[in-house]
């Protein structure tokens, strides 16, 4: 029995990508993009909201701070709907990627759709609902951008490029700074951290400067913007297992093309 080709298309979402084991130039490419995207995200969440969407180490301190009695700064309420909805993206987003794949092509697309897809969301909210930062309406839109990034971050761990997590920025300055090879010539480790910083730094300064001169929808806007870009190419090459096991499948159908054309027609 031959076996019956499998369609280009679903060939082409079901393949796994290359992760950072492996040269994959547009992936480092794309996370940079979306840490550009983070960083514009976050210039505006704290001066709208008075908490972080992808930045949890500063919530997690403002939620001591806040239980301990300190509330006049910020909205008790904001920073832990922040932090849990954040944990539980990356929680359902990242065990649900295990389950299927998480470097599968369609899950990547998949996860990216849904993120972008609630910044754009959250940036409607923001155009037809005054901006208040407290109350359901700052709820609703902390619980779709804090999901968005948390999605995103459960998306890019398992590419294993910890240079550029796309949205913690903490990590990366110590391990730029502690590096042995800081000063080497050839030393691409470097070089994606330190993209990865300046990227999220000037994402941070156009969203800030968005939300001063227009307003937040506008920064949001150009936030999902952003994210559609990866959508368009994101793991562009493909995982090189995956390769040879394309190219054994191949094979073997073509082998039984041929068989099939060489059998003799027998006639009774």
């Amino acid at each position: 029995m031959m076996l019956s080709p499998k369609p280009s298309k679903t060939r082409y979402f079901c393949q796994v990508v290359r992760d950072g084991k492996q040269d994959n130039f547009l992936v480092d490419l794309d996370l940079l993009v979306l840490s550009f995207a983070t960083g514009v995200q976050d210039a505006i969440s704290y001066p709208d909201y008075r908490c972080f969407a992808s930045n949890q180490t500063g919530n997690t301190v403002l939620l001591a701070v806040a239980a301990a009695g300190d509330t006049a700064l910020f909205d008790k309420r904001n920073i832990i709907c922040s932090l849990f909805v954040f944990l539980a993206s990356c929680f359902i987003m990242g065990q649900i990627g295990n389950l299927f794949g998480p470097r599968k092509r369609w899950w990547l697309v998949t996860t990216n759709l849904l993120s972008t897809a609630m910044v754009f969301a959250t940036a409607v909210l923001q155009y037809v609902r005054p901006v208040r930062v407290s109350g359901s309406t700052a709820l609703g839109a902390i619980t779709l951008l804090a999901f968005s990034s948390g999605a995103q971050v459960a998306m890019a761990r398992p590419l294993n490029v910890p240079q550029i997590t796309t949205a913690m920025a903490t990590a990366a300055w110590v391990d730029l700074l502690v590096d042995a090879k800081l000063g080497k010539k050839d030393n691409m480790e470097r070089n994606k951290r330190f993209t990865f910083l300046m990227m999220l730094t000037l994402g941070s300064f156009v969203g800030a400067f968005s939300r001063a001169r227009v307003n937040s929808a506008l920064a949001l806007i150009i936030c999902g913007s952003l994210k559609i870009r990866p959508q368009r190419r994101v793991g562009a090459e493909v995982d090189l297992r995956q390769q040879h096991q394309d190219a054994r499948y191949d094979s073997l159908n073509m082998g039984k093309v041929r068989l099939r054309a060489v059998e003799p027609d027998v006639r009774i």
